[in-house]
């Protein structure tokens, strides 16, 4: 495109147009460098750096004024003294009605731009011209003068008036879009300066979706994950710490900066959308009303977020956060309702719909209890359905299907046979899933309530299922160790590790849970627990037992 532009000859102006993160910035420096090597001189104009702010500077005469003087040398020959003093003399009167004046700025532009287009090819480059109110008078008379004008903006200010002057005065405009994801991938790795773990790209793609294709998006994601401590070299490789931790987009990303501009009830409801999971358009006077506000200004605020490219909106009408780093950040920050406290606030206005006339999806209100917590109360009947629900679903849906049955399980009492049969099940599907998290409420639950039952429960059956049962919790606990890396704080979960490490057949209980050949063709493993060839695959990240991901 330069070369074109070069090969043409003449005054030229190009806008390139792109995204914030996009790379308009770094596709401007770039472009110096290649016009300097090619014997040009190069003027680049940034109205957004310097000292202060464009204020009543509509024009962004200060910051040209401020790039010629810090160049004076290269440019003197040219004589530009007098003309630039106009100009500053212009600058200076900043703040009254330019609608008179108009004519002497562009006259003063002009004889600025003669005398350096005069000496020799010139080139112009603006970055940020969307923070100029007219940017169009000085580009345009520097595109007179003869000089090739490189001009950048964001995408989404075509509307000022100032910026659709601009463009529509353009010999071209060039759209920048995302980076293919291989080409992505390949920046990721250039950004390490050590051999990066093959996991993390695919981690960071799928935390930021169609932000990936960002390059600034990605590179301050990087780097602020570097800060926390997330990226660190392990075994000569940079991995990725406890990779089942959501990453956020840094502070201060552009994403984030839009919600803060729209103020307190835009950040109360995006936070309300993230915990949600996204929201069906149908469900927006139940999240209006658990969350305090209007319905028509919960529409309304909505609309903003997704004009502003904050939240996005499929055909079928279903609202969510434009990635799930974005999600992150915002649902556990100062504007979010609560995460749980949110579910259980929905969950129980389902729960009164579904008493009162039915017709509430059972999947939606599964979901919304399951995430609710220990706060919403459940009779009997609807734990079952909840069981029913999760079996239902272990096929197709295992993660859900294990959502649903840790709910179901916080609510049975410990050392009951159901309470027994639904643990297996859950064991079953978190080494199917990988979510060992959802295990620690069953180490809470147990040594709360379940290590009394075992101890004081009736003997035979009753004691025998006791027993199975606290084999249950001795692999819970196990798998959280290996997983998070951390002993279970609960005493009297550690007593259960205690006594299958020295009891007096410490291999047993591995032999009760893999099972035990008892003669040629027999698969190991019991009834209801998974065999040696069911157990998740070494290479899923999420079964590593040391919360990296190398």
């Amino acid at each position: 495109m330069v070369r074109e532009a070069l090969a043409a000859g003449g005054g030229r102006l190009i806008v390139l147009k792109g995204q914030a993160g996009i790379g308009r910035t770094a596709l401007l420096d770039e472009a110096e460098r290649m016009l300097r090597a090619a014997g040009l001189r190069v003027l680049p104009v940034r109205p957004g750096a310097g000292p202060g702010s464009l204020g009543d500077d509509a024009f962004a005469l200060a910051p040209l004024v401020r790039t010629v003087r810090d160049r004076f040398e290269e440019f003197q020959e040219a004589g530009p003294a007098d003309a630039l003093a106009a100009v500053a003399r212009l600058s200076d009167a900043a703040g009254r009605d330019t609608g008179g004046w108009r004519p002497s700025i562009v006259t003063a532009l002009g004889d600025l731009f003669d005398g350096i287009g005069r000496q020799g090819s010139t080139a112009v480059l603006a970055d940020d011209v969307h923070a100029v109110a007219e940017p169009a008078p000085v580009l345009t008379a520097a595109r007179r003068s003869g000089c090739l004008v490189l001009a950048t903006c964001e995408t989404g200010t075509e509307h000022t008036p100032g910026l659709a002057e601009l463009l529509a005065a353009a010999d071209r405009v060039v759209t920048l879009g995302p980076l293919a994801d291989d080409v992505a991938e390949s920046l990721v790795r250039r950004a390490q300066g050590a051999r990066l773990d093959e996991a993390v790209p695919g981690i960071l793609r799928t935390a930021l979706g169609p932000l990936f294709g960002n390059p600034g998006t990605v590179l301050a994601t990087l780097a602020d994950l570097r800060a926390r401590g997330r990226l660190t070299v392990f075994r000569g490789r940079l991995c990725l710490r406890a990779p089942s931790e959501p990453i956020e987009l840094p502070a201060g990303h552009h994403l984030l900066r839009r919600v803060a501009a729209l103020g307190d009830p835009a950040a109360r409801l995006l936070s309300s959308v993230a915990v949600w999971d996204g929201v069906n358009v149908a469900d927006l006077p139940l999240l209006a009303e658990v969350i305090g506000t209007g319905l028509t200004d919960c529409g309304r605020v909505l609309d903003q977020l997704i004009e502003a490219e904050v939240l996005v909106a499929d055909p079928a009408g279903r609202v969510s956060c434009r990635c799930p780093a974005l999600a992150a950040s915002v649902a556990g920050g100062p504007a979010a309702h609560g995460g749980a406290a949110l579910h259980a606030a929905v969950a129980e206005r389902l729960l009164a719909r579904h008493r009162r006339s039915g017709g509430v999806d059972p999947v939606v209100l599964a979901d919304h209890i399951a995430r609710g917590g220990p706060a919403v109360a459940l009779e009997g009947p609807m734990v079952t359905r909840l069981l029913e629900l999760a079996e239902d679903a272990e096929r197709e849906q295992p993660e859900r299907a294990a959502l649903w049955c840790a709910a179901a399980l916080r609510r049975l009492p410990p050392g009951g046979p159901e309470h027994a049969r639904t643990l297996t099940r859950l064991l079953d599907l978190v080494l199917r899933t990988g979510r060992y998290e959802l295990l620690r409420d069953v180490l809470t639950q147990y040594a709360e309530q379940g290590a009394r039952a075992a101890d004081e429960g009736p003997r035979d059956a009753e004691q025998g299922r006791a027993r199975s049962s606290s084999a249950e919790i001795r692999l819970a606990a196990v798998l959280v160790a290996l997983h998070s890396g951390e002993p279970p704080a609960e005493e009297a979960v550690r007593s259960l590790l205690d006594e299958g490490v020295t009891g007096r057949e410490p291999i047993g209980f591995a032999e009760w849970w893999f099972g035990r050949p008892a003669g040629p063709g027999r698969v190991p493993g019991r009834a209801g627990r998974p065999a040696r060839q069911n157990l998740p695959d070494r290479r899923n990240r999420r079964t590593r037992p040391t919360g990296w991901t190398c």
